[in-house]
């Protein structure tokens, strides 16, 4: 799975998010459902790229696949459902997959996802080059996520040793600074 966790690398997913939507709908054969399905795919795609390495960045994803897919499901219009996949993609980033104070967390995803939307929406046309680059534009802001200072991924946890195995790594660097 291709990384989006850098501003060089977001800015690539977005390019190659907006270059899928026109073979997608080639195969689904276009629509409100295949739309629909694409940005929950494609939500849930970079998050998967957005985690790091080790982290429970599958689960993550897969959770905000099926909440999209419910949202999906219950909302009336494509704006409804991007301004829920974006309250989903800012919940993920900076409350399970990254790590920033909570009030500089909030602010950056406000600021990022709702100016991704606004900027999204000043792209979007009624054709598929414009719903292209409506998806280039969301994601082209969001890469900026990187940018912001404060913010680093959340530490994955270690895998815990035995705790015999511990004790002794313990009591062996204690003898060793002993001299013993």
């Amino acid at each position: 799975m291709m990384r989006a966790d850098g501003f060089a690398r977001g800015t690539v997913f977005a390019a190659l998010a907006a270059a899928a939507w026109l073979p997608w709908m080639v195969v689904l054969g276009g629509g409100g459902a295949a739309f629909a399905l694409y940005l929950v795919a494609i939500t849930a795609a970079y998050l998967v790229g957005l985690g790091p390495r080790g982290a429970p960045r599958l689960a993550v994803a897969a959770g905000a696949a099926l909440l999209g897919g419910v949202l999906a499901a219950g909302v009336h219009t494509p704006g409804e459902l991007a301004l829920g996949l974006g309250a989903i993609l800012a919940t993920a980033r900076s409350a399970v997959l990254h790590r920033a104070r909570p009030a500089r967390a909030i602010m950056t995803e406000v600021v990022l996802v709702g100016g991704g939307l606004l900027f999204a929406r000043a792209l979007a046309a009624p054709t598929a080059f414009g719903v292209m680059l409506a998806i280039w534009g969301f994601f082209l802001v969001q890469s900026t996520f990187f940018l912001v200072a404060g913010v680093e991924p959340r530490p994955v946890a270690a895998a815990r040793r035995d705790p015999f195995e511990e004790a002794y790594a313990r009591a062996t660097a204690l003898l060793e600074d002993e001299g013993v």
